[in-house]
């Protein structure tokens, strides 16, 4: 909308946090949990100017189209016939520690552990579904939805893991047009743009300024 050129670098939100943390030149930082941008921000570099709660989001659990078995619940992936289960990197990547907690709130995180196949992100579980290397996996629905060889099984419950948050967090060297895209993103159209992919838009006028 303002002809401005913007260069995206996707990766786990983690990994994307190290980076920024080891001096890389960024502008704006969109986390798919606040966790990575608060430890950036008390970073005694300072480098988060500020930062908005941005979106909310679901957990799912997922298997290829041409997988029948039946899977309703989370405790139906001790059955044998799941012998790896994708989850994507807990040390890095948000969606794999919201997928942790699940499989531990429900007591079988022990259980599966042998069958646990770590992926980097969130769309690295779902290519190796897609790709027949895990049996069924566990990521956003927004990751999962309107793939025609993915197969949306259930979500998994809200009080299984901690709110999931996206963050979007502005750094104290910014571009002013970085500063313009932020508030573009939290506008009521951009909202509308991501309700429609899935995502739940959250009140972002509550902006967390760092501690200077």
């Amino acid at each position: 909308s303002t002809g401005t050129v913007v260069n995206v670098s996707y990766g786990a939100s983690g990994t994307l946090a190290q980076q920024i943390r080891a001096g890389a030149q960024v502008d704006l930082f969109l986390s798919a949990d606040t966790a990575w941008i608060e430890r950036l921000a008390a970073d005694d570099n300072r480098r988060i100017a500020a930062w908005w709660p941005f979106l909310g989001n679901r957990l799912a659990v997922f298997t290829h189209v041409e997988n029948e078995f039946e899977l309703g619940k989370l405790d139906d992936l001790l059955a044998l016939r799941f012998q790896r289960i994708a989850i994507a990197d807990p040390g890095s990547a948000p969606v794999g520690r919201y997928a942790q907690g699940a499989l531990r709130t429900e007591g079988i995180e022990d259980s599966l552990s042998s069958r646990l196949v770590y992926a980097e992100n969130a769309t690295a579980v779902v290519s190796t579904v897609r790709a027949h290397l895990a049996d069924a996996g566990i990521a956003y629905t927004t990751d999962v939805a309107g793939r025609q060889d993915i197969a949306l099984r259930f979500l998994v419950p809200e009080t299984h893991h901690p709110p999931i948050i996206y963050g979007l967090a502005i750094l104290n060297t910014a571009h002013p047009a970085a500063k313009r895209l932020a508030e573009l993103l939290r506008s009521s159209a951009s909202q509308r743009v991501f309700a429609s992919a899935g995502f739940t838009p959250l009140d972002s006028a509550v902006m967390v300024e760092s501690p200077q």
